[in-house]
């Protein structure tokens, strides 16, 4: 168990720490903890370790294999009761569970003095089912007189997912992201896989001979790769965290990398030239699958009194923003008209030309943000991407995210989001979103009323 919390910085000791403790306390567990963050920053693993080394009635189940509330239920029952679905029993569950009401008169068979931990992975899919699910799950112990905590994992922030029945008694922790030196750590623990994958790629073995190609490989030392990370990590942490991305991406512009080597037309000691032969790859992989912010873009604006540089988000957050801000300076009523294609001929009236001729301080972009609602952000946000996506839980999640980073704000109905009555304002100016446009290709004026 040491070693497991050994492997994070403090502020992740002190998150793992801090779980622990709710759950190690089996004489009053939690009713319920529910743990948000970015994916691709290790909760899922890290927990699940955790509390199976730590808790022996500890029941971990994914919401996006158990798709239905009659799966979830069965898989949960079949881990309380230490049941295997197999051959024997011809893979059926330990009892079937058509409604929430089956699966509590089968939980009354459980031991009281016990205590039981439940891990619900990819939390998020729960607000997709019956509307009493998730508060089942908020307040599983109250329902069920059992000392019994559920540990709900989310990508989505709780107030985007969660009705208010139950959420008093939950105990929201936020999971931070990778920090560089966490993110460096991780993989540089993992150089034997990468010279392993070189080796398979590059060297050529001749019988049982060592060849010269893989003596160069054995050659490669820690400092080596440690260089190698420097490099790749100062590109791509710009514009992305997720830990399974870049090590995908890092093993394969490290087998490019260590290319001219094997082939001994460059120095291992020549690490300027072995990033010039890697550096079009690594920038075009890393645009394809991050979308980095091109090395010589410097986004300044000022927000009130703050001067915002080198803006970093993800793609689709960006288009959000831009869509945001297109909300909060356009008329509605000329939506049509800006963001479809189709939208018919307008007639060239003299009252319109003369609207048009309006002085400076009547523009829509200097009078200041009007709200909307997230209907509306949506509609646009479909319009102007080319993309066709779902709207799914990682596309919501970005709305409080920049909500956080004070790029929108709550005008009202904060708390009824997902009904959406929630109005929000784009803070953002003018020229940090026309910067912000161009990372993406979008000419934000083109589809502002004031240029039209």
């Amino acid at each position: 168990m040491e070693e497991l919390i050994h492997t994070f910085e403090t502020n992740r000791h002190g998150i793992v720490d801090q779980i622990l403790n709710y759950v190690s306390d089996e004489s009053g567990l939690p009713q319920s903890i529910f743990v948000y963050g970015a994916s691709g920053t290790g909760k899922t693993k890290v927990i699940t370790s955790l509390i199976r080394h730590s808790i022996q009635n500890a029941i971990v189940v994914n919401c996006n294999e158990c798709f239905s509330s009659k799966l979830l239920f069965e898989t949960i029952l079949n881990g309380v009761f230490d049941h295997k679905p197999s051959s024997e029993n011809q893979y059926s569950p330990y009892a079937k569970c058509n409604s929430a009401r089956d699966f509590f008169d089968e939980l009354e068979h459980c031991d009281p003095s016990e205590s039981y931990v439940i891990v619900i992975d990819a939390a998020e899919m729960l607000s997709k089912m019956e509307h009493n699910i998730l508060p089942i799950f908020m307040r599983m112990q109250e329902l069920s007189d059992l000392n019994v905590c559920c540990v709900l994992i989310s990508t989505l922030h709780i107030d985007l997912m969660t009705p208010k029945d139950g959420l008093e008694n939950t105990i929201v922790i936020y999971w931070p992201q990778y920090t560089q030196k966490e993110i460096f750590n991780i993989m540089l623990d993992k150089f034997d896989d990468y010279k392993a994958f070189v080796k398979k790629k590059l060297v050529v073995t001749d019988g049982d001979t060592v060849s010269d190609s893989e003596a160069l490989v054995e050659a490669m030392d820690v400092n080596f790769f440690e260089s190698f990370l420097h490099l790749f990590l100062n590109v791509t942490l710009r514009s992305c965290r997720n830990i399974r991305e870049l090590l995908l991406t890092s093993r394969d512009c490290f087998q490019k990398y260590c290319e001219p080597i094997v082939k001994q037309n460059v120095a291992m000691t020549d690490i300027q030239k072995l990033y010039r032969n890697i550096s079009d790859v690594l920038k075009n992989s890393t645009k394809k699958t991050f979308d980095s912010i091109e090395d010589s873009n410097q986004v300044t604006s000022d927000l009130g009194s703050t001067k915002m540089q080198q803006l970093e988000l993800p793609f689709y957050a960006k288009y959000l923003l831009i869509a945001a801000f297109l909300a909060s300076h356009n008329d509605a009523k000329l939506d049509k008209r800006l963001f479809m294609k189709n939208h018919g001929k307008q007639r060239k009236r003299l009252q319109d030309i003369k609207s048009k001729a309006v002085v400076n301080e009547k523009l829509s972009t200097q009078l200041g943000p009007k709200s909307f609602n997230l209907d509306r952000l949506f509609a646009i946000f479909y319009a102007i991407i080319d993309e066709k996506i779902n709207l799914n839980c990682n596309l919501m999640s970005q709305i409080p995210s920049l909500v956080r980073l004070k790029l929108l704000t709550y005008v009202s109905g904060e708390n009824n989001v997902m009904d959406g009555n929630a109005r929000h304002q784009c803070t953002v100016g003018l020229e940090l979103i026309t910067q912000i446009g161009k990372t993406v290709g979008f000419n934000v004026p083109q589809h502002l009323c004031d240029f039209m």
